[in-house]
């Protein structure tokens, strides 16, 4: 995928043909794809098990769009139906955020059909479950009770330990004040992002994304994350719908980034792959207006992070677990990190992404969208050496969270799921084991068994609470609405970026003392204006711009 946007345009019709149903040998198929002979003896031995003791698989695309990395993995191998919305659900009644837009919209182009599709409703599903103890709702999500919730089960009812949640990534979130919850069930199941069955049938082209970006522009791609508090890392989101609480101005979106994204726009091809959360929630149209001289990646066209990883000359990311897709799927390209707490930083800077393997840079303590330009141009200045040293650093980093991962990750998954469904039957429990035979032939990791995966590293120490809540109670610090000047320059104080900050040594500044001088003058910029149309505008929404 490297260089593949400088491919010359007269190769254009033949782009177009990426966004078609992919037939079985053909990139992006994830519904039942080439596979070697010792899978497809292991997909025929599962078939087998299903036929004869009654297991039946429903995936709940009932949620948000991280669903297709994080669950629909499994399908090649364990076969079943795909649960989608019908006009039966009301949006207003189910838990906030679990289902806001159309992920469903990405079948077709993933290789799935009307036939692998049944109409979701509360009362299909309860029936399904109830008409046997081995037929299985898989879901995502990793908390069970969520899942469960919308179709109207609660803990102790009947069918509700026939719903699987597996967990939607594994990445830092719980130690930037995020998702707890990841960190206790990160020895679950292993996770199915990085399997090579996606690798292997990801799409020649990024649909629909790779046909907007001009040859022979160095391409920007950055991974965003969603708001779930004011401390999170998130710099470009519009925050979730109806949130019950408010962060100071300039939280996200930040003035800096957002300018300097327009501002590399003009000299860049710049990606931007929304959260899909916040995609759902808030449309495209929204985000066009934020960032009108940008091209919104849409996950629906079947492109993976690491997919758009591999048309990037650097990535621009922050905390998600499609960051560390990206890692994996572009080892050699430079990263620009951005992060919100530079004192938690430093409590916690071996546990997270840090300046070995990636430019550091705070966006709340810099000047302007210059210093966020610049930290963009730093990164893509490191040489081979430098790249050798944040390669190394990354594999441990990505092993720590991931555990050992060698591709066939959904193989393993599917063991021990069928190994819950054998408790109680010697027969069943036989025919698992011989299952676990065949993977031994082309796999050297071991299925193992609930909990013995790799726990996420958390942080023990007093450094980090105390950060956190310093951190919080700091007042807003000034000049952090400023643009980019006349020859797009300002200014940057420290800890805006770690290597910067030990290259040129400023002196750090005080939380709420004055910012530098000429600070005032830029900052009678406008502030950065929130497009009006940020609100639920429909699941229909589609950009115009460049081929949307």
């Amino acid at each position: 995928l490297k260089g593949m946007h400088r491919t010359p345009r007269k190769a254009a019709g033949r782009r177009l043909q990426c966004c078609r149903r992919p037939s079985n040998h053909s990139s992006g198929n994830w519904r039942d794809g080439w596979i070697g002979r010792d899978q497809l003896d292991f997909r025929h031995a599962v078939q087998r098990i299903l036929a004869a003791f009654g297991v039946r698989v429903w995936y709940d695309l009932c949620s948000h769009g991280y669903a297709w990395e994080h669950l629909m993995p499994l399908f090649h191998i364990l076969p079943g139906q795909v649960l989608v919305p019908t006009a039966a659900f009301d949006v207003g009644e189910w838990p906030p955020g679990i289902m806001s837009g159309r992920p469903q919209d990405g079948l077709s182009v993933r290789g799935f059909r009307e036939a692998d599709t049944v109409a979701a409703s509360p009362a299909a599903v309860r029936a399904f479950l109830a008409a046997g103890p081995r037929h299985l709702v898989l879901a995502t999500g990793g908390i069970r009770d969520w899942a469960a919730e919308k179709w109207g089960l609660r803990r102790g009812q009947p069918g509700f330990e026939q719903i699987v949640a597996l967990a939607h990534g594994a990445d830092e979130d719980h130690l930037w004040g995020g998702d707890g919850s990841k960190a206790r069930r990160g020895s679950g199941l292993p996770p199915l992002a990085f399997t090579r069955y996606v690798r292997q049938h990801r799409r020649q082209h990024a649909c629909g994304t790779e046909r907007c970006l001009v040859p022979g522009l160095p391409t920007v791609l950055y991974l965003a994350s969603t708001l779930d508090s004011c401390l999170s890392p998130a710099f470009v989101t519009l925050g979730p719908v109806g949130a019950p609480w408010a962060c100071r101005p300039g939280t996200s979106p930040n003035p800096a980034v957002v300018r300097g994204l327009n501002h590399l726009a003009r000299s860049h091809n710049v990606v931007v792959r929304l959260h899909p959360q916040d995609l759902e929630e808030r449309g495209f149209r929204a985000y066009q207006e934020l960032l009108p001289a940008c091209v919104l990646d849409d996950y629906r066209r079947g492109s993976t992070a690491g997919d758009l990883a591999g048309l990037a000359d650097v990535v621009v990311a922050e905390p998600s677990a499609a960051t560390l897709a990206a890692l994996l799927g572009a080892a050699d390209v430079p990263v620009v990190y951005l992060l919100r707490q530079p004192e938690l930083y430093d409590c916690i800077r071996e546990l997270v992404l840090n300046e070995s393997m990636a430019e550091v840079f705070f966006p709340t303590h810099a000047n302007g969208s210059a210093a966020f330009v610049r930290a963009v141009a730093r990164a893509r200045s490191g040489g081979p050496a430098l790249r050798a040293r944040q390669r190394l650093a990354r594999a441990a980093h990505l092993r720590s969270y991931l555990g050992d991962l060698d591709g066939f990750e959904e193989y393993r998954v599917v063991v021990r799921l069928l190994r819950r469904l054998a408790a109680g039957s010697d027969i069943m429990a036989r025919e698992v084991a011989g299952l676990e035979a065949v993977l031994a032939r082309f796999s050297r990791i071991p299925a193992g068994s609930d909990g013995d995966g790799p726990r996420l590293p958390t942080c023990r120490g007093e450094c980090c609470t105390s950060a956190a809540v310093r951190v919080a109670r700091e007042p807003p610090q000034p000049g952090l609405t400023e643009g980019l000047g006349e020859r797009g320059e300002t200014s940057s104080p420290a800890h805006a970026s770690v290597s910067a900050a030990r290259a040129e040594r400023p002196p750090r500044r005080p939380a709420g003392h004055p910012a530098p001088e000429g600070a005032a003058l830029r900052a009678r910029r406008p502030p950065l204006r929130v497009p009006a149309s940020a609100t639920p505008d429909g699941s229909e929404e589609r950009t115009r711009r460049r081929g949307f």
